[in-house]
Parts: C-alpha cells; structure tokens; sequence
C-alpha cells in the first residue's frame, strides 16, 4: 500500500508540474533573434578635449576655448545617439515581442 501511495503521489507531483508550464507568458523560439540595430562609430569614440599648454596666450586661450566646446558638442552629440540608438533597439524588441512599452 505505501508504494501504490508513493508512486501515486509522484505522478500527482509530476502532472501538477507538467501542467504549470503551459501558463507561462509566450516567448519567442530560441532560433530566432529580434531585431538588433548597430551603434555608430562615433558614439563608440572617445572625446579629446585638448590640455592647457604652458605657453598660454590670449588668442590662444580663446581658440582652446573654441575647440573645447567643438568637442564637448560632437561628444553630446555622439552620446545621444548612443542613447537614441540603445532606446530603439528596446522599442524594437518591445514591439517584435509583442508587448506595450511600459508594461510588465
């Protein structure tokens, strides 16, 4: 009687589980990849704003000055299409899922 009572329980267990995983939330087969987008090149480089040389002179604390704040502007301007480019990639995910932007 206890291992009629024991193979019983384990097949009770083993359909209850078996069961469970035809809930879960549908997902995308493994084969198949979402869309990606790729980064530019120029969000993957490094800003040089240039050092103060020694020799500093008037005019030429105000072209350093200028050409700081050429490179601050590429960086920022890099930087957010980094941004616009990794929010898209998750806009695009979002929608190849299926799912609405925002909700879990």
């Amino acid at each position: 009687m206890t291992r009629f009572l024991s193979l019983t329980m384990a097949l009770i267990c083993a359909l209850s589980s078996a069961s469970c995983a035809g809930f879960g939330l549908p997902s995308a087969p493994a084969t198949v990849t979402p869309p990606r987008r790729e980064l530019p090149a120029t969000a993957r480089q490094a800003c040089q704003i240039p050092a103060l040389p020694a020799d500093l002179t008037y005019p030429g604390l105000k072209l350093l000055f200028a050409a700081a704040a050429a490179e601050i502007l590429r960086c920022d301007v890099a930087r957010q299409t980094g941004v616009d480019t990794h929010d898209g990639e998750h806009a695009d995910e979002d929608a190849w899922l299926g799912r609405r932007v925002g909700t879990n």
